[in-house]
């Protein structure tokens, strides 16, 4: 599998000046979409994805500007004065070197030695340069839960949150990375009630890639949450994030009412023997 950016064109019969495939060895073969950025049909779409590093913008324009600069300190004799840059074509690709490493490999056609070493120029500028866009990964867990017990899940300060983060990383696979768990750990968890328009529509679409309903599904009657994640952490260490804290919310919410349900239990207790008490009061002659 391999991508590439082309600034102009090859016509089918044009033969470039120079041809050569070139190791980058700087580069991550994974990150050759980031390498290579949004097209420009991306960038009129969006105008955020214009902030980030390309191969055009970083490589392919500053070469043509190189060689526009280096023409205009020739003399007026020089043969390459009035030369036409020419075409340039970088492809980026997966390739495996002499010693059986993946590296990315570039693709290298233009007009003119010049601009061959003009493109490498910048190549190895953007290779030093380098820092792969970080990518915002979002999950959505709903569970049935009453709404007057959300202040105890989120805790003082924040407190019930933290600790959810907390016990989900520590269940998360060793394969993980300190750095990942800790931009785990680090994600943004939001608590909010929450009713779909369509109930039976949501619970049969809920469960998917960036959402999933934990716990039994609610009655008609029965309220609903929603917990937002966010995160800066790798997709794969992001999903087994998500698994641990389902599990962990799940396990979480069923402790807390099951609490509920104790203390609701001591509170008609102790309603009941003040009733008792004042019926009692009521029928004595004082």
């Amino acid at each position: 599998m391999s991508s590439s950016v082309t600034e102009q064109v090859r016509g089918e019969n044009v033969v470039p000046a120079v041809s050569r495939k070139v190791e980058l060895s700087k580069f991550i073969p994974d990150d050759i979409p980031s390498i290579i950025g949004p097209s420009a049909k991306t960038c009129k779409e969006n105008e955020r994805m214009r902030k980030l590093p390309s191969l055009k913008k970083m490589v392919i324009t500053p070469a043509w500007r190189s060689f526009k600069t280096y023409q205009e300190s020739l003399g007026d004799d020089h043969d390459n004065k009035e030369k036409n840059p020419g075409k340039i074509f970088v492809k980026l690709s997966r390739a495996m070197n002499k010693d059986k490493k993946e590296v990315v490999l570039a693709t290298i056609e233009c007009e003119s030695d010049e601009m061959f070493k003009f493109i490498m120029l910048h190549l190895n500028k953007y290779q030093d340069s380098f820092k792969k866009p970080q990518r915002k990964m979002f999950y959505n867990i709903y569970a049935t839960f009453p709404q007057h017990l959300i202040p105890l899940l989120i805790g003082s300060g924040g407190s019930g949150v933290r600790e959810l983060k907390s016990q989900a990383t520590g269940f998360m696979d060793e394969s993980i990375s300190e750095q990942d768990i800790d931009k785990c750990n680090r994600s943004f968890l939001k608590i909010d009630t929450f009713e779909p328009r369509d109930r039976t529509d949501f619970l049969e679409n809920v469960q998917g890639e960036r959402s999933s309903f934990v716990g039994e599904e609610p009655t008609e009657e029965e309220k609903m949450i929603k917990i937002s994640i966010s995160s800066f952490s790798e997709k794969e260490s992001f999903t087994n994030f998500t698994e641990c804290l389902c599990d962990v919310v799940k396990e979480k919410l069923e402790e807390i009412m099951e609490k509920d349900k104790g203390r609701d239990k001591m509170r008609k207790k102790v309603m009941e023997e003040d009733l008792a008490e004042c019926m009692e009061a009521l029928e004595q002659e004082w």
